[in-house]
């Protein structure tokens, strides 16, 4: 009966960890080459302008990017799945020429596209051309450009969402609502405008905000152009982005309306 109950346990938990199963895909928009660490465990051995790591079973980790040219240097983001999802990320420059990692979309992993993957990469010894998810179809199709390497790293439980929300992200995990409140708390006290926006931009240095958290923060402003300031930094910082649209209702002016417009289409 003990035997029996181990076999049992055993059962559930490679069944647990298949299902934690996730697929990430890093390419740079311009051709840069690069290796990818993840929680400092190197991924592919040798440099790629698209990268596939597969089989990871996570959903959030440190990642590390380091550039083939050394001119560029290095750079780290935190890594964020999704269980039998692939995720897929871009490499790119930002307006002050700082890398950043845009997330571009997330298809399901099915059994059978996890199975064609698998039999890809023994053929093939993780060279290019390996089967990918059509996120529109969920055929498999040859995708010659993404290189594959299966993962050897696990990594912590799935950070929560925004309910309801599906469109594109612009960063990966909403800061809690209490250090949300705590800031924005803070910054209320505040008696000099200036004072306010560095407070205000002090929680942004490595956190992601709702729409409507940024929202709530350029109402503590009094002066229309720091509004302005505030809420072009924020944009880059904002997981919902879609929803961007809704912070142009707490500006005066049209003007003010416009140049942030012109500026979220200057990002894009």
């Amino acid at each position: 009966m003990k035997k029996v109950s181990l076999i049992l346990i055993f059962i559930l938990i490679s069944q647990f960890a298949k299902a934690q199963d996730a697929n990430a895909v890093i390419f740079s928009e311009n051709g840069e080459k690069f290796t990818v660490y993840i929680n400092g465990v190197i991924q592919n051995l040798k440099p790629e302008s698209s990268v596939k790591i597969k089989n990871m079973q996570v959903s959030q980790c440190k990642m590390k990017i380091i550039f083939e040219d050394v001119r560029l240097g290095e750079t780290g983001f935190n890594l964020f799945l999704e269980s039998d999802m692939e995720r897929t990320f871009a490499l790119s420059k930002n307006s002050k020429g700082k890398y950043v990692m845009r997330f571009i979309n997330a298809v399901a992993v099915t059994n059978e596209t996890k199975l064609a993957v698998d039999q890809q990469m023994q053929n093939q010894d993780h060279a290019k051309g390996t089967k990918l998810v059509n996120k529109d179809t969920l055929d498999v199709e040859t995708n010659p450009n993404v290189n594959v390497f299966q993962s050897n790293t696990n990594v912590a439980e799935r950070p929560v969402y925004l309910p309801g929300y599906t469109g594109p992200i612009g960063c990966e995990r909403p800061v809690s609502e209490q250090l949300f409140l705590e800031t924005k708390n803070n910054v209320a006290t505040k008696s000099f405008e200036e004072t306010k926006l560095t407070t205000a931009k002090q929680l942004l240095i490595n956190q992601c905000l709702l729409t409507s958290q940024v929202k709530d923060l350029v109402k503590l402003f009094t002066c229309e152009e720091t509004k302005l300031e505030f809420a072009k930094y924020a944009y880059t910082h904002v997981y919902d982005i879609a929803n961007y649209y809704k912070i142009t209702d707490v500006f005066t002016f049209e003007s003010s309306v416009e140049e942030l417009n012109a500026y979220i289409n200057s990002q894009r």
